[in-house]
């Protein structure tokens, strides 16, 4: 199997242990381990298994809030790389390649909710040794548990809090192009995925794996399928692999919904701003917006609540910006004005792709013509006296008159403040 990711968290809950988290997929397969790791293959631990976790708890490292269970302060122990080498019902061997665990390590299950965590004996054991102890602090920070608990750091301007298994954890900003594509391209082992065993109807004949691939194939389930069925299992069923292959090339989901945003942007013209025609420019450059996510329906959701980092998307901000303040706009106005346009864009992308996908999959009967509106209008009581007055109006528009009007309409609204 390729490498994909580990954690190990130290966290003062009720009672203080260790939680190893192997990502599987687009989730972290979690043990509790009381005592912690050992690279002494002579020590066995307990290690109780526990519900699985999103990938944002992993990033976790700080003090949970409130006094339930699972509350407390939590460090990353440890982190790194992992590479399954062994996955079947009660045994799960793996290599780790962390700061502090290295090498080879076994889960065995003794029971219905009991498994043994042990070292394998390889170049990386230390008998006799005690990392626990040796390394207590966090590998992020180098804190101890004890120092975060008594001195939580304020929440940094870039991080943004979520709701996940019943517990507030607080993400990070999405790492940069550089880190991302470090953790795709300079992992262990990467090389060797692509010319992993391909299992389908091309008998093994398709051509490796790697980034292009994997975007290429994620935009033809898209294209073909809608956004909805885009997922790294599907797209891993594609390319004839399993989805643990694609993560030595994408991070994950999120990862690779910014590289398909990116991409599109990477298409879009960006004029010379020109505080003649700004108006112009920065209409035509939300229509090109619109027109490039209304290639892959509903697309435009994964554009919606991140924080970008990729440069071909990035490039589209700094171009809109530019026009608006070419255009006069002040700068807040300018910085806000790019927000509510690209979120309209976004909005109405999504809604008509929904609309189309309606039309195209089902008998029709959610998407009903403008005469049938009109008569819907027509039918309404009394008590509606305008909207059936004006049910023309109501109803007009074809094509995207509709989005042209209300980008003027924002548009108009700028160069009036």
């Amino acid at each position: 199997m390729p490498a994909t990711r580990f954690v190990v968290q130290l966290h003062d809950a009720t009672t203080l242990h260790f939680d190893l988290r192997i990502q599987v997929d687009e989730v972290l397969r979690s043990w509790a381990v009381p005592k912690g790791p050992s690279l002494d293959p002579a020590v066995r631990r307990l290690a109780v298994p526990v519900e699985d976790h999103d990938l944002a708890a992993g990033e976790f490292e700080g003090v949970h809030e409130g006094q339930r269970r699972g509350s407390g302060a939590v460090i990353i122990w440890d982190e790194g790389l992992a590479e399954v080498t062994r996955d079947e019902p009660g045994h799960v061997a793996f290599t780790l390649h962390g700061s502090k665990l290295t090498g080879g390590f076994a889960l065995t299950r003794t029971g219905e909710r009991r498994w043994i965590l042990v070292k394998t004996r390889d170049a990386a054991a230390r008998p006799g040794s005690d990392i626990v102890a040796d390394r207590p602090a966090s590998v992020r920070t180098g804190r101890t548990w004890q120092e975060i608990a008594a001195r939580p750091r304020p929440t940094p301007l870039a991080a943004v809090p979520i709701q996940t298994n019943s517990v507030r954890y607080t993400a990070r900003m999405s790492p940069t192009p550089q880190q991302r594509r470090a953790a795709r391209h300079l992992q262990p082992g990467a090389a060797a995925s692509t010319l992993a065993a391909r299992r389908g109807p091309s008998g093994g004949a398709k051509k490796p794996i790697t980034v292009e691939a994997i975007i290429s194939t994620a935009f033809g389930i898209v294209e073909k399928e809608g956004y909805q069925a885009l997922t790294m299992r599907r797209v891993a069923t594609a390319l004839e692999t399993g989805p643990s292959s694609l993560y030595a090339h994408v991070v994950n989901k999120e990862d690779l919904d910014e590289l398909l945003i990116g991409r599109l942007c990477a298409e879009i013209d960006l004029p010379e701003p020109d505080p003649v025609s700004w108006r112009q420019q920065i209409a035509s450059v939300c229509a090109h917006l619109r027109d490039q996510y209304l290639r892959f329906p509903g697309i435009s959701q994964a554009a919606f609540a991140v924080a970008p980092s990729n440069l071909d998307t990035l490039r589209v901000s700094e171009g809109m910006l530019a026009i608006l303040l070419a255009g006069g706009v002040d700068p807040q106005t300018a910085a806000w004005a790019i927000d509510s346009l690209t979120l309209y864009v976004n909005a109405y992308s999504l809604e008509l792709s929904l609309v189309n996908q309606r039309l195209n999959h089902t008998d029709g009967s959610w998407v009903v013509s403008r005469d049938e509106l009109l008569r819907r209008y027509a039918a309404l009581p009394g008590t509606f006296p305008q909207s059936k007055r004006y049910a023309a109006e109501l109803t007009a528009g074809t094509g995207h008159d509709r989005f042209d009007f209300t980008i003027g309409l924002m548009i108009d609204g700028l160069a009036r403040r």
